[in-house]
C-alpha cells in the first residue's frame, strides 16, 4: 500500500529546473536529469470535517462524539525522488515518487449530557500517510548565468490512509482504554502548482529549492464494531474533506 507522503510534492517539480545548466540552457539543449529532495510542511489543513459518536453514555439522538474540526492536519514532513527530460531551454517533465506524514491537531471528544464519563481523550497522534506519484510540467526562466527561475503545475495519483487511534476514558471512577478510529485508505487525484528557482554548481548538477501547493483530496476512517471493538470494513461519518498542504522543497539534481 503507498504511503502518504505526501506530502513531498513541491521538492520534486523543482527538480524540473535541474535542467541544463547555464551554457545548456542559452543553447537550448535537452537533457535528462534525475532528482532528490526533501519537502519541509509550511500548512496543512482540511477545508471540511465531520463528526463521529463512539457509542459512550446519552441516548441514541445525544451521544459522546468525536469532533474534528479545521487544522486537524497541520506539520509534517515528505521525501521525494524523480526523473525527467527538459525540451530545449525552457519546458521539462517530470515523474515523481514521494511520500510523506502530516500529524494531526488534537481532536476533541463531547461527553454526553447525562453520561458517567467524567473524563477522556485520544491517546496519542492521530496520522494520515500519503503517498503520491506525480507529473508534474515546468517552465523555466533564466535568470543569470546560474539560476533560473521556474514555474510548475503538476496531476498526480495519491493513496491517503488515515491511522488507528485508541482513546481513554474514565467512567465511574474506573479508566479504561479502547479503540477510537479505524484507519483506511484512499486513492485519490492529487493537483498541484508551485514556483522557485534553481542554482547550477556546473552545467550537469546544483540545487532547487521552491513552494509547492497540493490538494490530495479526502481521507475517511473505517467504523467501529461497538460490540468487540473489532474494526469493520464500512465508513464511519467521520472524514477529512479537501486535504491540501503548502511545502517547501529544498534538492539536488543531476543531468545524465
Amino acid at each position: 500500500m503507498l504511503r502518504q507522503l505526501s506530502a513531498s510534492i513541491l521538492a520534486l517539480l523543482t527538480v524540473g529546473l535541474f535542467a541544463h545548466a547555464q551554457e545548456a540552457t542559452s543553447q537550448g539543449n535537452e537533457t535528462n536529469f534525475i532528482l532528490i529532495d526533501y519537502g519541509f510542511n509550511l500548512s496543512a489543513d482540511g477545508d471540511e470535517t465531520e463528526s463521529m459518536s463512539l457509542g459512550l453514555g446519552g441516548s441514541a439522538a445525544n451521544e459522546t462524539e468525536l469532533l474534528l474540526t479545521d487544522g486537524t492536519v497541520d506539520d509534517g514532513s515528505a521525501f521525494g525522488i524523480g526523473i525527467g527530460h527538459r525540451y530545449g531551454n525552457n519546458i521539462a517533465a517530470v515523474l515523481r515518487y514521494e511520500s510523506g506524514e502530516l500529524e494531526s491537531g488534537t481532536p476533541s471528544i463531547q461527553i454526553a449530557p447525562g453520561s458517567t464519563i467524567t473524563e477522556t481523550s485520544l491517546i496519542g497522534d492521530v496520522t494520515t500517510d500519503l503517498t503520491t506519484f506525480m507529473l508534474e510540467g515546468v517552465y523555466f526562466m533564466p535568470y543569470s548565468e546560474r539560476v533560473e527561475l521556474w514555474g510548475m503545475i503538476g496531476i498526480g495519483q495519491t493513496e491517503v490512509e488515515t491511522s488507528n487511534a485508541r482513546a481513554s476514558i474514565t467512567d465511574n471512577g474506573a479508566t479504561s482504554s479502547f479503540l477510537a478510529l479505524c484507519s483506511a485508505s484512499d486513492d485519490n487525484t492529487s493537483t498541484r502548482f508551485g514556483a522557485g528557482a534553481t542554482y547550477f554548481m556546473s552545467q550537469d548538477q546544483g540545487f532547487y529549492a521552491g513552494i509547492a501547493m497540493t490538494n490530495y483530496g479526502d481521507a475517511g476512517f473505517n467504523a467501529v464494531n461497538e460490540n468487540d471493538g473489532s474494526c469493520l470494513n464500512t465508513r464511519d461519518s467521520l472524514k477529512i474533506n479537501d486535504i491540501e498542504t503548502t511545502d517547501l522543497r529544498i534538492g539536488y539534481f543531476r543531468s545524465f
